[in-house]
């Protein structure tokens, strides 16, 4: 078996709770077991900190809220950064991957906050940030999948899918490997440094830092406000040209621009009208749900595609090889049942009165005017 100790750093730099990793070997896995009891007797586990709900400040400039905005995103990645590269728990990663998903948002609606230069710099260090996580995280939910797809074959086959099963393990085990390695390379550490440095900058951030920056001394609802109408009318105009003859291509592009729709309401929470968020972000989470459905029932046929083409060069069962088959046959009709839904879904957030309510959340307050 394998024993790995994790002393890296945190993504600010800081120093993280170390971890040991037991990784056995197939057939070692009762000694691995009896490894880590072990181990647990004589350590002290560190404590981890819950995920900090997003925020942002109500009021300033536009400058001071998307400070507030991606520092309150570097919290979420500071405090499920130790339990990410621990292993075993999957929603530190994926609470990860969703405060880069927001951060590499709000750096592209940051225009005319933050200097172009930075804004480049930083959306791509983060888009590869999450370039790196996405193979692991795809590997935890096909396997969090397996027991629903080995369910939908008739019993007699269920067995029929242990070599998937294998594989996938396999499959999530190298792309952890990979993942740790990333993580802990210069790049990610220098630019987890450099990260934090500029989040702390006052200067950077300051009112009068930099005359190009024609948005960031503006009141922070106005840019705001702004950006999300903007952001609103692109998930209108492309969900109102999908159709039942859409490539997944568009419905993939729309699914994107809902995301950062999204995001940048839950990040700006605070500064819209509650009740009118709560009525705009459930008719939009609704949509996403379908949208989010038929995306994931592609990227899992394709990945049992290629899977069953290497378990065929391993020489597996042909029973194998059809079971696979007829579980991607399911997947497809799951993609298109949510495709069906999409049309309700879509009228209920072009409704009259969903667009009342978004109408109402990117009003300036009278008690502001």
């Amino acid at each position: 078996m394998r024993v790995l100790l994790d002393c890296s750093s945190m993504l600010d730099g800081s120093s993280s709770t170390s971890t040991i990793e037991v990784q056995p070997r197939r057939g070692y896995e009762e000694e691995a077991r009896v490894l880590v009891k072990e181990f647990s007797k004589g350590l002290k586990p560190g404590k981890m900190r819950s995920a900090p709900t997003p925020s942002a400040s109500g009021s300033g400039s536009a400058s001071q809220a998307w400070r507030g905005a991606l520092r309150s995103m570097a919290d979420v990645m500071n405090s499920t950064f130790a339990g990410m590269v621990a292993g075993g728990d999957n929603e530190s990663l994926h609470d990860f991957r969703i405060a880069v998903r927001r951060t590499r948002v709000l750096l592209h609606e940051a225009e005319g906050v933050v200097t172009e230069e930075r804004r480049a710099h930083f959306a791509d260090e983060f888009k590869w940030l999450g370039e790196i996580t996405t193979p692991t995280r795809d590997a935890d939910v096909h396997l969090e999948d397996f027991a629903e797809m080995a369910a939908g074959l008739l019993g007699e086959h269920e067995a029929d899918l242990e070599p998937l099963r294998e594989l996938l393990l396999e499959h999530q085990v190298a792309c952890r490997a990979q993942l740790l390695i990333d993580l802990r390379s210069e790049r990610r550490t220098g630019f987890a440094a450099e990260w934090s440095t500029f989040l702390d900058d006052d200067q950077a951030w300051a009112k009068s830092a930099d005359d190009l920056l024609s948005d960031a001394t503006k009141p922070a609802f106005t840019v705001i406000a702004d950006r999300t109408r903007t952001a609103w009318r692109h998930v209108q105009h492309d969900g109102r040209l999908i159709t039942d003859e859409s490539s997944p291509t568009d419905v993939h592009d729309l699914r994107k621009e809902a995301k950062r729709l999204r995001y940048l309401l839950e990040s700006f929470a605070p500064q819209f009208h509650s009740k009118s968020l709560k009525r705009v972000r459930k008719s939009l989470r609704s949509m996403q749900d379908v949208l989010g459905e038929f995306q994931d029932s592609q990227v899992q046929a394709a990945t049992l595609a290629a899977m069953a083409e290497e378990l065929v060069a391993r020489g597996a069962p042909a029973s194998t090889i059809l079971a696979i088959g007829g579980t991607i046959e399911h997947l497809a009709v799951r993609g298109l049942i949510a495709r069906e839904k999409f049309a309700a879904r879509f009228e209920d957030f072009d409704s009259r009165s969903t667009r009342r309510a978004f109408k109402r959340l990117t009003q300036l307050p009278e008690s502001s005017r």
